[in-house]
């Protein structure tokens, strides 16, 4: 009887300790505690102005003519932590109601903020969705108006817009506005004598173009020719100064532009090539001459830069 008693309490001890040590194992632990963000893009900086507009300003202010939404046609936000991980992504298209106000809830720590924006087209190469436990690497980001594999050449760049940031959480001022920097150079072809009735199609290449920009810091995987194609209409035949606008990355170190004009058969009539052209971000080139006449100053596109679009620079030929 006595050794029965003692088989007794060392079960009812066994168990107790079980029971203490399940308990133990699935206590939840308490919630992160997150801290609410806004950032509101509504402007730009560096001294720039909508290709729409003809006259100078200092900034393109977001007001009753001119919003964000005529500028941009998609937004990108991402939060990364310390380890460069993305924590938050979101994405806006013009048509939202609230576009250009980011609202987030946010752990305590220092983060990087990245944005981009820029027309239709505008995508992130390995954009993954935000799943905590396997978060994709921001350096793995890219992004670029390019739907193809590099080959002969790539689709053009249009307007690209970028701002990098550091923010801590939790901060004394939790709604902050955002100005974008244009990072993109421009180039217009001017083609001064009248095009002759049988042009019915114009081309423009741009040697070692960048393929993509990484999200962290505007580095490329590649540059490849790029190509931007224009039909004429039945107004534009025959005459004179047509001009076809692009973009372009490929703003590190001179580059070669290629001009072609086509017959409605696609065969070439003419081409003319411009060496050691040169551009910045948010300035625009011009590269402006004639292509089926003499020139009465040199045979060569004149190139120059105004500062209008920040700054233009327009090269003769």
């Amino acid at each position: 009887m006595k050794l029965k008693f003692i088989y007794i309490v060392l079960l009812s001890i066994c168990f107790a300790s079980c029971k203490k040590d399940s308990k133990n194992t699935n206590t939840d632990k308490p919630a992160e505690k997150l801290y609410p963000v806004t950032f509101g893009v509504s402007s730009f900086t560096q001294n720039s102005i909508p290709l729409s507009v003809g006259k100078q300003t200092n900034t393109i202010v977001t007001t009753a003519t001119s919003t964000l939404k005529d500028t941009l046609d998609v937004l990108y936000y991402y939060l990364v932590d310390a380890d460069g991980k993305v924590r938050s992504h979101i994405q806006q298209t013009s048509s939202a109601s609230n576009f250009g106000t980011i609202k987030d809830s946010v752990a305590a720590g220092t983060y990087t903020v990245v944005f981009t924006g820029g027309k239709s087209g505008l995508q992130g190469i390995n954009n993954t969705p935000v799943i905590p436990a396997s978060a994709p690497l921001a350096n793995n980001i890219t992004f670029t108006y390019n739907t193809s594999s590099p080959g002969q050449y790539i689709a053009p760049w249009q307007d690209f817009f970028y701002k990098k940031f550091t923010v801590q959480i939790p901060t004394n001022n939790s709604n902050k506005q955002i100005n974008l920097d244009r990072v993109v150079a421009q180039l217009q072809v001017v083609i001064k004598d009248a095009l002759p009735a049988n042009v019915a199609s114009v081309a423009v290449f741009i040697s070692n173009d960048l393929y993509d920009q990484n999200l962290l810091n505007l580095k490329t995987t590649g540059s490849e020719n790029s190509r931007t194609f224009k039909m004429l209409t039945e107004t534009e035949k025959g005459k004179s100064n047509y001009t076809l606008t692009t973009y372009t990355m490929a703003y590190g170190a001179p580059f070669k532009v290629t001009i072609n004009c086509y017959d409605n058969n696609g065969g070439l009539l003419i081409s003319k090539q411009v060496d050691d052209v040169t551009a910045q971000a948010n300035k625009r080139t011009i590269l402006s001459g004639n292509l089926f006449t003499p020139s009465t100053s040199s045979n060569a596109f004149n190139v120059s830069v105004n500062v209008q679009w920040n700054a233009t620079n327009v090269i003769g030929f």
